[in-house]
């Protein structure tokens, strides 16, 4: 049986100021996998292997579909959600809530991006 989600969307409209944000936020390089040619999305991936564990996804500007303000929360894996906590703010977005337990299952922290969309943040330590 495989985990639920297999892709996932972060819909923006400034894909300068998202990409910079996610890139600073978890100290990773987003990767472009369509440059919106074509009435195609234009879309910049998350690093992923492709037979590692979780989910793979990218940011997202499409025409018709608008960012913030929608019911999907994206939780990315950190080893300590505080530390990628601590750079939201300087980055552009803005913490909502800021790291808490939610017993056995480890710890979460809530932020919007530059876009407002919400993402969380989840680690066991």
């Amino acid at each position: 049986m495989n985990n639920p989600v297999a892709w996932f969307e972060i819909y923006v409209d400034d894909l300068d100021k998202a990409r910079a944000f996610y890139q600073t936020v978890f100290a990773v390089e987003l990767m472009q996998l369509s440059d919106g040619s074509d009435g195609k999305p234009e879309m910049w991936a998350f690093p992923w292997q492709e037979d590692g564990a979780g989910a793979a996804g990218a940011i997202c500007k499409m025409r018709g579909v608008e960012p913030g303000g929608n019911s999907t929360m994206v939780y990315f894996s950190c080893e300590d959600c505080a530390v990628e906590e601590a750079r939201v703010n300087g980055a552009g977005g803005k913490v909502i809530n800021p790291k808490m337990s939610i017993s056995e299952y480890g710890f979460i922290s809530i932020a919007t991006d530059p876009d407002g969309n919400c993402i969380g943040l989840h680690s066991q330590a």
